[in-house]
């Protein structure tokens, strides 16, 4: 689904969620401007049960990231 880099995996240690998850959501977040409560029922229906809060502290961390990473390959 995403690929991610190597350099970026000790960041997602330590997460219950695996890092293909987490990168989704903070897509989703960014690219369609969904609320957070939406992103957290839809987690629901995928079977992960994730707070809306959860979410949106995933959201302030790996932001950074990808725009960092983003940014190095233009």
């Amino acid at each position: 689904m995403f690929n991610i880099s190597p350099k970026l995996l000790p960041y997602f240690k330590g997460y219950c969620s695996s890092a293909e998850v987490i990168l989704l959501f903070v897509y989703m977040k960014c690219r369609f401007s969904l609320s957070y409560r939406d992103l957290e029922e839809m987690m629901r229906i995928r079977g992960a049960k994730v707070d809306h809060s959860t979410l949106q502290r995933w959201v302030i961390k790996f932001v950074p990231l990808i725009d960092e990473a983003v940014r190095k390959r233009k």
